[in-house]
């Protein structure tokens, strides 16, 4: 029987960064609508972790919303994710690892080999840590960087080479994955795609690397045989984000001119056409416009830079350079741009406030509201959540409560730094950067000290040792970690958190180091004394805010 045996020795690291979300920081859905009208909706309650279908009415003419009921339909969910349209597919990942699927089975969507509709869940797969969908396909990667596929191939889009459609999950020949996504090849955008482009599957893995394939749709692509229809490895320093800005036309047949393509890559470098325009980026919102295009950018410390008119720098004075325009910013984005309607900027910062530049007032930003935890877009509009679990959208144009008690979406660790994964540094004060492993009896006696070989038949209890920045002194930290097996399951016992292996809780000090800037936290530590808790092979350890957002993984070897 596996145990947990406590030694807690503390020094701390001061200073903390802002942290800003990229194109490649992805998130957990906590809700889903049951189909494209319906006053139903697929929720993952944010006091309990389980799924329930809720039903509400709404006032037409107000917009209220009331809750008519609910039912249990799964429990210990992490995230709840669905296909488009009337008929939908749904999929909850629940914290242990395992996929569960029901809905509407056409093109093998619910992955268990039938193509018959499921009412109820049926478990698809295990160990898995995201999902991906577009249209009627679906991949899954699992916590050993493996990633399975099935629902319509006709496209070759799957990746296996072929255009037949899998019934069920079938595994690509890619290895060390983080996550997929699906991006235009002619645009290079990411999300809301147009089904007659081509498109571009990105898996990207561990190390930074990706693999490219392309799902041609249409029945002419010039240079069609340059394009690979199975999984190529590609460098690392790859584009991550595309797009076209220039000036607005009028002309419906050629609504914008002088475009100029902006292009963020994995290294932070942002190019205008050729010319490289700023370094240390993490995010960037392009937009046409009549006079100038906007063009916005978020460095990794957090400052948002602009040029264009009216980009909310105080001043309606066209800005041909990009200027700092607000600092502090984790997210920015451009949202309810149409054709022939520009969208408007939007903001998060670290303190939680959610800020819009409306295009009637463009020489300001205005505060939304306060203690919000992540905004997204929904359509041509946006919701945001606040950190009580309360999720609001926008209804004529007034902030309207659209549902209680949800879940906060979770950041996937899904880049290759992995120790800037914390949303809110006010609500989270630590940030881990460095874990590492002793081994120790059950007396607290180390038998192998931090960094020194493991072998299996000499761990009795396996010590994490976590070392972390923090600007919060004498403040109660409760953490949660998992330790993942080399064959993908998860190291538990029945004493263990439902999806976690342990948990533990230490009070950071009031101390500050003057001649050594690194402070470490010794864990909780997991094993047993008959040192039959481990066997050979690669572990992965990954660390765990109290609201369940990732904050570090790494890797340690067992021999």
């Amino acid at each position: 029987m596996n145990c947990i045996v406590l030694f807690c020795v503390c020094n701390l690291y001061a200073q903390i960064g802002t942290i800003v979300i990229t194109p490649q920081t992805r998130f957990t859905k906590t809700f889903v609508q049951t189909d494209q009208d319906s006053k139903s909706y697929y929720v993952i309650s944010k006091k309990n972790g389980n799924l329930y279908k809720r039903n509400y009415s709404e006032n037409n003419w107000s917009g209220e919303r009331k809750l008519n009921g609910e039912e249990l339909f799964l429990t210990s969910v992490q995230a709840v994710y669905s296909t488009d349209g009337y008929f939908r597919t749904f999929f909850a990942l629940k914290n242990d690892g395992s996929l569960w699927t029901w809905g509407r089975n056409s093109s093998g969507l619910v992955g268990d080999n039938t193509g018959v509709d499921k009412s109820q869940p049926v478990k698809v797969l295990d160990n898995v840590k995201d999902v991906t969908i577009y249209s009627l396909s679906v991949w899954a990667v699992k916590n050993d960087g493996t990633v399975y596929a099935w629902g319509l191939n006709s496209n070759a889009i799957l990746g296996f080479g072929d255009t037949e459609t899998r019934y069920a999950p079938d595994k690509l020949p890619v290895a060390n994955v983080k996550y997929i996504s699906i991006t235009d090849k002619s645009t290079g955008q990411t999300g809301m795609l147009a089904l007659s482009s081509v498109k571009t599957v990105i898996a990207v893995t561990s190390s930074g690397e990706e693999y490219q394939w392309i799902g041609d749709i249409i029945s002419k692509v010039n240079d069609k045989t340059k394009f690979s229809k199975t999984p190529k490895l590609m460098g690392k320093n790859n584009i991550i984000y595309s797009d076209n800005a220039g000036l607005l036309t009028g002309n419906a047949s050629s609504p914008v001119k002088d475009a100029i393509q902006y292009k963020l890559m994995a290294n932070g470098e942002l190019f205008k056409g050729n010319e490289l325009l700023a370094s240390n980026v993490a995010s960037v919102c392009c937009q046409s416009n009549w006079e100038l295009p906007y063009i916005s950018f978020v460095t990794k410390n957090g400052d948002l830079y602009a040029s264009g008119k009216g980009i909310g720098d105080g001043a309606n004075i066209p800005r041909k350079n990009p200027v700092l325009v607000f600092q502090n910013v984790i997210k920015s984005a451009i949202i309810g741009e149409t054709f022939g309607r520009s969208g408007c900027p939007w903001l998060l910062t670290s303190k939680g406030e959610l800020y819009q530049k409306d295009n009637k007032n463009s020489y300001k930003y205005e505060l939304i509201s306060s203690n919000v935890y992540m905004f997204l877009e929904s359509g041509i509009s946006l919701i945001y959540f606040t950190n009580n679990g309360n999720v609001y959208d926008f209804y004529n144009e007034k902030i309207r409560l659209f549902l209680e008690d949800v879940a906060l979406p979770q950041i996937i660790n899904t880049t290759q730094n992995t120790n800037t994964l914390n949303v809110n540094t006010q609500q989270f004060p630590i940030e881990v950067y460095k874990i590492e492993f002793a081994n120790a009896n059950f007396e607290g006696k180390i038998i192998d000290n931090y960094g020194e070989t493991l072998y299996a038949n000499k761990i009795e209890y396996l010590i994490p040792k976590i070392y972390f920045k923090c600007t919060d002194p004498n403040r109660k930290i409760n953490l949660f970690y998992k330790i993942i097996k080399p064959n993908g399951n998860l190291e538990s016992s029945t004493n263990s958190p439902s999806g976690y292996t342990a948990s533990f809780e230490f009070t950071t000090s009031i101390e500050v180091s003057t001649t050594n800037n690194d402070w470490w936290q010794g864990i909780i530590g997991w094993g047993n004394k008959d040192r039959t808790a481990y066997s050979k092979g690669t572990y992965r350890f990954e660390i765990y805010s109290n609201s369940k957002i990732k904050l570090f993984e790494t890797t340690f070897i067992v021999h």
